[in-house]
């Protein structure tokens, strides 16, 4: 699923602030998956599909914002009995919540080689709003109209109400991986 972002763009180690500018989501192209230990089966992993949202990147990322949702009900695991349970209201309740929404209000460079960059912001689950930091690294093409953004975070169940079942052996937290492909407005 990762990019190698020094093979993809000659502008790979470009500063994000030289992609100032609003920038569109690819759906198409975008991919946000997850993985979550589970006693019984290992770990089940997933996809969410149809990323939307725009990402405007200031010259001072302090001011940059991101505005992301997904449909809840594009969940997918690989079974589709498990990918039913976790749409009702044992876990993600999709006909009640059915958008996931981060809300990033802004960017602060961390020197971290693999992801040199911080987005801060709120992720919204089931109305459930709690503060989610996103590391993640970019690339550019060649031609400046596409940005790749590419990183993972972890986000508790347990801060969100995603487990009402209780279901003995499913972990305290998944690990989130992302790759967003955006088009300059």
């Amino acid at each position: 699923m990762f990019l190698n972002l020094q093979m993809w763009a000659q502008n790979a180690s470009q500063k994000l602030e030289e992609t100032a500018g609003v920038w569109e989501i690819d759906e198409s192209l975008s991919e946000l998956t997850f993985a979550i230990e589970n006693f019984y089966m290992g770990t089940v992993k997933g996809v969410f599909k149809g990323l939307k949202g725009v990402i405007t990147i200031d010259e001072q990322l302090a001011k940059s914002s991101v505005n992301l949702s997904i449909q809840a009900s594009t969940l997918e695991a690989g079974n589709e009995k498990r990918d039913e349970h976790l749409k009702d209201p044992d876990f993600f309740d999709t006909e009640k919540h059915p958008l996931v929404l981060y809300q990033g209000s802004s960017i602060e460079f961390t020197g971290d080689k693999k992801n040199p960059y911080t987005l801060k912001g709120i992720l919204i689950i089931k109305e459930i709003r709690n503060p989610l930091d996103v590391p993640f690294n970019h690339a550019l093409s060649k031609d400046g109209k596409v940005v790749v953004f590419v990183g993972k975070t972890i986000v508790s169940k347990n801060d969100f109400n995603l487990d009402n079942w209780k279901g003995v052996g499913v972990g305290e937290t998944a690990t989130v991986t992302f790759k967003v492909v955006a088009k300059r407005k």
